[in-house]
C-alpha cells in the first residue's frame, strides 16, 4: 500500500512535499506506472526505460531470494 499511495497512480505529485517527490523517484509502482503512461503516448525510450528498471529490479529480489532461500527435504 505505501508503494500505491506514493505514486502518482491515483493523484498528481507535482505539489507533494520534495520527500515524497523524491521517494516516488526510487519507486516500482511509480515506474510500472510511468510505462504505462509512456506506452499510450507512444514515447517508447521511456517506457522500455522503465521496463527495464522493473525488469532488473526483479531479477535482483529473484537473485537475492535464491541465495537467501534454503532448499532441504527437513
Amino acid at each position: 500500500m505505501p508503494l500505491l499511495i506514493s505514486s502518482s497512480a491515483f493523484y498528481s505529485l507535482n505539489d507533494a512535499p520534495g520527500f515524497l517527490q523524491i521517494m516516488s523517484m526510487f519507486n516500482p509502482f511509480q515506474w510500472f506506472v510511468s510505462g504505462l503512461r509512456d506506452a499510450i503516448d507512444l514515447s517508447w525510450f521511456s517506457y522500455f526505460t522503465n521496463l527495464g528498471l522493473l525488469f532488473l529490479l526483479a531479477l535482483l529480489t529473484l537473485l537475492l531470494a535464491l541465495r537467501t532461500f534454503r532448499f532441504s527435504d527437513v
